[in-house]
């Protein structure tokens, strides 16, 4: 008996102590539970650092670097484009000579014709009067007179003309022989005329691919430009904002100085006064370059023609004038154009083609530090790309492209740069 109640107390003992830890072990999960979810969540509501948006500056300075590059792309093309453009236009002059020379072609053909049938109608004539005379056995004569369809027939066929002057049969022999050397000529210029009308089809082709490939490159530089603009005045806006506030600062600054000192206002006051004066000064100067930059160019204004020291200074005389494929000055050109217009100006008489001047320079070189002003700057395979005068300190004056003016740039040596050139 007392040996169960003691089994029975035991068994009470084992119940409460499960009963109090059961409890602890949920509690222990529930905990390591709530912790994992609570963890990423706890880091998921931090707040995130904002990513600072761009400065106007920083935009106009990759503004500015797009419209560089799309620059460059659109020099290129320019060249590809002057390139092309050149390249009919020899095709073009070529079938204008084909053309001429088929015209004399069939005048001397014609004139070789008369003198077959002239020497012809001699030849008959003499036959007619040996037949008269009783010279020659008539029936051979007659019948192949008859049977001959051609002049050629009646010469090769005839065995009279052994009979008749020996003057008359070669002068009717080469009277002969020169309309076939024509008429061989002829078919060889119409089929040189049919070649160069598929080389011109395929230049013009290439020519309007160039053309609309600049088109759209130039609508995408002129997009640029205009964003470049935009960001340029709300930087120059905000420029003169915040001197204005700084202005108003310094001078907040100043009153409370003087209220609590006047030596120190003093010497503030002289600081600012002599920033201010340098302020100005340099805002002066600013304006007087701008002035005399603006000044150097003649765009929209009259182009005066006058007496030049040199090429350079009759090209920067055209400084603004618009770019005009195939133009020669005075008021518009094209880049080989400029550069025979200057040079006329001094005496120098050039071609009207890159190509051409790149030939006339006695000396090519390529080094920058041996340019000297007048030099010319040549682009593309033997300079038939593009070409302008060299004026000094990495300085050049060409006419780009269309849609652009006669202008200073820095010389570009890039791929399609071809040196310099010293006439």
């Amino acid at each position: 008996m007392k040996k169960r109640e003691e089994e029975a107390s035991q068994n009470r003992a084992q119940r409460r102590a499960l009963r109090y830890r059961q409890p602890a072990k949920v509690a222990a999960v529930s905990f390591s539970l709530i912790l994992a979810i609570s963890t990423p969540l706890a880091f998921m509501s931090q707040p995130q650092a904002a990513q600072a948006a761009p400065s106007t500056a920083d935009q106009l300075a990759t503004a500015q670097q797009q419209a560089a590059e799309a620059e460059a792309t659109l020099q290129q093309l320019a060249g590809q484009l002057n390139e092309a453009s050149n390249n009919l236009n020899n095709i073009q002059n070529q079938q204008a000579e084909v053309e001429s020379q088929m015209a004399q072609t069939q005048a001397d053909l014609e004139t070789a014709q008369a003198q077959v049938q002239t020497a012809t109608e001699d030849l008959n004539s003499t036959v007619v009067k040996q037949y008269r005379t009783g010279a020659v056995n008539v029936s051979p004569l007659l019948s192949v007179m008859t049977s001959a369809t051609s002049i050629d027939q009646l010469i090769s066929g005839v065995t009279y003309t052994q009979r008749v002057s020996s003057q008359q049969q070669s002068s009717l022999d080469a009277f002969v022989s020169a309309r076939t050397e024509l008429e061989t000529q002829q078919t060889n210029l119409q089929n040189q005329q049919a070649e160069l009308a598929s080389l011109a089809a395929d230049a013009e082709a290439e020519q309007a691919q160039v053309q609309a490939s600049m088109d759209a490159q130039q609508s995408y530089y002129n997009s640029l430009s205009s964003e470049v603009q935009t960001l340029m005045a709300q930087k120059e806006a905000e420029d003169a904002a915040a001197a204005q506030a700084a202005a108003a600062a310094a001078a907040a600054a100043s009153t409370t100085s003087e209220s609590t000192g006047g030596g120190s206002a003093s010497s503030s006051g002289g600081s600012s006064s002599s920033s201010s004066g340098s302020s100005s000064h340099s805002s002066s100067s600013s304006s007087s370059s701008s002035s005399s930059h603006s000044s150097s160019g003649n765009a929209g204004g009259s182009y005066s023609s006058g007496t030049y020291s040199s090429a350079v200074d009759a090209a920067a005389s055209r400084i603004g004038c618009p770019y005009v494929w195939g133009a020669e000055g005075p008021s518009t050109f094209d880049c080989s154009g400029l550069v025979m217009w200057a040079y006329a100006q001094v005496g120098v008489s050039l071609d009207h083609y890159s190509g051409s001047q790149y030939s006339s320079c006695s000396y090519h070189f390529y080094d920058m530090d041996e340019a000297q002003p007048g030099d010319l700057v040549f682009y593309g395979s033997g300079g038939g790309q593009h070409v302008a005068i060299y004026v000094g300190g990495g300085t050049m004056i060409e006419a780009p492209y269309t849609g652009a003016s006669v202008r200073y740039a820095s010389v570009r040596t890039g791929s399609s740069f071809a040196g310099f050139g010293r006439l």
